[in-house]
């Protein structure tokens, strides 16, 4: 950690979390330490997490406990497919705008 904040890179963590059936949403947060991370990746609707970098690059992606609502190939296609979508995108240009939190519906083929 560097004086006066010099040194720390910047993080996000976006979360897809499951909110009923056929229903997920992104939630982003600037990441503030490993905690935003294991938060993340332990609550009960997270399906999928991602700690990227400003810009939207990605460092860290695992699976959440409602990873198990749904079938393999449908993680592979969220995996996929989360990071091309405009809800994404939108989320990413808040938080590099200097947002500490966002949040969209995120919609299949978006």
């Amino acid at each position: 950690m560097g004086w006066f904040g010099f040194g720390k890179k910047t993080t996000y963590i976006v979360a897809v979390s499951h909110e009923g059936p056929n229903r997920l949403r992104l939630n982003g947060n600037h990441c503030r330490g490993a905690q935003f991370k294991r938060n993340a990746a332990a609550h009960g609707q997270t399906v999928l997490w991602m700690e990227l970098t400003t810009g939207g690059g990605r460092i860290d992606q695992g699976l959440g406990p409602s990873a198990s609502r749904l079938d393999s190939k449908e993680l592979e296609r969220l995996q996929r497919d989360v990071p091309l979508s405009m809800a994404f995108k939108a989320i990413v240009e808040e938080l590099d705008a200097g947002q500490e939190q966002a949040s969209k519906w995120y919609k299949r083929g978006d």
